[in-house]
């Protein structure tokens, strides 16, 4: 192992490849005396960079066997890749010829338990703040990975203001949602639009639509106003799930307002159901 002049490991790092998919890849990275936490690792198929993670994902297994923290997990998106040429692909510590190479790895096809088991959606707001104190992320696109994270909803105004060269306007929500879902996935994407009556059918078709997707983020917006209640971080709360609506809160959708929500938080209509109601979301592959 060759490290970048002035980096001193003095011991062993160690990890694994957990699993790869045609378009994730996941693990962990340890040292005993080196600070591996927030480091950037790169994945490569032969000489080319095909994704880019953060070691920043809470890992009890490796938490509970005394690997430090347990925050030493990785788990990020790569650009698609034939499953024939997945066990070419490895990862880098940014800066460090220290690489991983595939061994006892799980290769999940795409939609699979493994795959889903942590998605962008999850990354953590170490990640976000991480990123953010990089100059990666400017307060608007930090604010939305961030409020996703932690209470499961963000909602953005499509309108713009006027400035002394412009008279405003209302921005596509398509458009709005494919570059906030980009930022998500740190991946180009464009997601795909399923129709509902009203809010109330999306409720209930919850659900049906969550176990199509890629990620459980969803943005919502309709031709004419409407709510949805939400209870805030019930995302998180697995133990809590079936509490109902009880301390759910309005959020409002509506032709100049797109709604991102996280599918797995409790919701259901506020009695403004709005009219037909348009959904943008990343299907599974």
């Amino acid at each position: 192992m060759r490290l970048r002049k002035g980096e001193k490991f003095r011991t062993m790092i160690r990890g694994a490849i957990d699993y790869t998919s045609p378009d994730r890849i996941g693990g962990w990275i340890y040292s005993p005396e080196s600070e591996v936490r927030g480091k950037t690792v790169l994945a490569f198929m032969d000489d080319i960079c095909v994704g880019a993670g953060a070691v920043d994902q809470f890992r009890e297994d490796l938490a509970n066997a005394g690997l430090g923290d347990g925050f030493i997990g990785f788990n990020f998106g790569i650009t698609p890749a034939a499953e024939d040429d997945l066990g070419r692909v490895i990862v880098k510590i940014e800066g460090s010829d220290f690489a991983l190479l595939q061994g006892e790895s799980k290769v999940a096809g795409p939609g699979s338990a493994a795959a889903r088991t942590i998605t962008a959606a999850d990354r953590s707001i170490t990640s976000i703040e991480w990123m953010r104190t990089q100059g990666w992320l400017d307060q608007p696109e930090y604010d939305f990975l961030k409020f996703l994270r932690q209470v499961g909803i963000y909602d953005r105004s499509l309108r713009r203001p006027r400035t002394a060269t412009g008279a405003g306007g209302v921005d596509e929500p398509a458009v709005a949602a494919r570059n906030l879902f980009s930022l998500l996935c740190q991946n180009g994407v464009d997601p795909a639009e399923q129709v509902f009556n009203d809010a109330e059918e999306f409720a209930v078709m919850r659900a049906d639509l969550l176990s199509g997707l890629a990620e459980p983020i969803v943005a919502v917006w309709s031709a004419q106003p409407g709510e949805l209640l939400v209870v805030e971080g019930s995302h998180a709360d697995v133990a809590e799930k079936g509490r109902a609506l009880v301390g759910g809160i309005a959020h409002s959708f509506g032709p100049d307002r797109l709604l991102f929500i996280d599918l797995r938080c409790e919701f259901g209509s506020s009695g403004k159901p709005g009219g037909e109601l348009r959904v943008l979301a990343l299907p599974s592959r």
